[in-house]
């Protein structure tokens, strides 16, 4: 892939694709969403992302938020006719509202795979706070 992304393939049926903060700084190619589709995934296959932005809340001590969302959904955004997704701040305002309760930075963008892979309360802390 282009822009150095990090893609982990840590079993043959879990696939994560690690954008990191990269995508603050590029907007989303014709090249980039073929390289996407391209990837080996199925429906649980999720992209990653912290971005340090001051619109999107981060855990008490940290100032990362960190995004989830289904690679299918992040590639029909970008294929959408109504609004088409062409960097990372257009996801912005999703994110802001996609905060649960008791779990402050992380949002989830799109339905959540189903199963989920782990259910919220088994989830550890994003940061240990001491």
């Amino acid at each position: 892939m282009d822009h150095n992304h990090h893609i982990v393939w840590t079993s043959p049926t879990e696939i994560k694709a690690n954008l990191s903060n990269v995508e603050q700084w590029f907007r989303y190619s014709p090249q980039f969403r073929r390289n996407l589709v391209q990837l080996p995934h199925d429906g649980r296959t999720v992209v990653l992302r912290t971005l340090a932005r001051g619109d999107v809340p981060a855990p008490p001590e940290d100032r990362w938020h960190f995004s989830v969302q289904t690679l299918d959904e992040f590639i029909a955004r970008i294929d959408s006719p109504v609004k088409k997704l062409r960097r990372v701040q257009d996801l912005i305002p999703d994110m802001a509202r996609s905060v649960r309760p008791g779990v402050r930075g992380l949002s989830w963008l799109g339905q959540v795979p189903n199963p989920m892979p782990r259910p919220w309360q088994e989830l550890p802390p994003l940061r240990s706070v001491e």
